[in-house]
């Protein structure tokens, strides 16, 4: 929480993700969507090489200051009138203009290190988790490999939605997370566990329950997800180098019994050839004995 005074009075403004639930995030992207200033996009937009030569306005920046207090809104219960009475830039505490463009990040992606994957959470008096891991012999870590083909796909197409446009799609985020995180039906003592298996209806159900839950659990899942990729990338680049090993040993063994069968057979040839010689080098003799004899 940032703290903010105002003509004496104090307010709190949100500034983490575990803060914010997932609709006050929607408020939050749509207020940005419909609500700020094209040339603020148009800056926003622009390269940083051009921002130079993106030409503003007075009546510009009176919209820009407008559209500030309306946004820094959305984070505290304070009003819009209250929050125009705030200094613009301030020596010391907090002005509009700083705190606004600390608040921006929340209508971009946060970054890796900003979220740490939630094994499990307790939301509304239910306990939720991530599907469990699964180690392999040699000790890789393999997310999600005990999941159905169904849930998988689900996860693949909400995240592809939501990737195609983060700003105006971030409604898949929610079912992502419906997806990925499920109440669990038991533990095996305190080790193991068993989480619902995936249905589409329970999921959307519970979808509308995590509009919510804060954002902090939401991203959870999304970078879980993204980890979940990585995973299931690297397991296939295994098994394909393994299949790969496997079939090049093949070969190598298929090229060493063709070796071995054209050298004895060589052999043989060879073996059956000098005993040939030797029987008519015989018979030639004996043929030279009896007409000496």
């Amino acid at each position: 929480m940032i703290r903010i005074d105002i003509n004496g009075k104090k307010y709190k403004v949100k500034n983490e993700w575990k803060e914010i639930s997932f609709s006050e995030y929607l408020e939050i992207k749509k207020t940005f969507n419909e609500k700020a200033p094209d040339k603020l996009k148009e800056l926003y937009d622009s390269k940083e090489e051009d921002l130079e030569n993106v030409e503003v306005s007075d009546e510009d920046r009176k919209e820009f200051i407008t559209f500030y207090a309306l946004f820094i809104s959305k984070f505290t219960n304070c009003k819009v009138s209250e929050i125009r009475r705030l200094s613009l830039n301030v020596k010391s505490g907090v002005g509009m203009i700083d705190l606004y463009h600390t608040l921006l990040r929340f209508i971009y992606l946060p970054k890796p290190d900003e979220i740490k994957v939630k094994d499990s959470f307790v939301f509304k008096g239910q306990l939720y988790s991530i599907p469990e891991t699964y180690k392999r012999p040699d000790g890789v870590e393999i997310l999600m490999q005990h999941e159905t083909v169904e849930s998988i796909v689900e996860c693949f197409n909400f995240n592809k939605k939501f990737a195609e446009s983060p700003i105006t799609n971030p409604d898949y985020l929610k079912y992502l997370a419906a997806t990925i995180y499920r109440p669990i039906q038991k533990r095996m003592f305190g080790l193991s566990k068993e989480i619902s298996p995936y249905d589409e209806h329970e999921m959307l159900e519970r979808s509308k329950t995590f509009e919510s839950l804060d954002m902090d659990s939401i991203w959870s899942s999304y970078f879980f997800f993204l980890y979940s990729k990585q995973s299931l990338d690297k397991d296939s680049r295994f098994y394909t180098s393994r299949q790969k090993e496997s079939q090049d040993l093949l070969s190598i063994r298929n090229i060493s019994t063709s070796s071995v069968g054209t050298f004895l057979l060589t052999a043989l040839l060879r073996i059956m050839s000098l005993r040939q010689r030797v029987l008519m080098r015989l018979i030639a003799l004996r043929k030279r004995i009896s007409t000496i004899f």
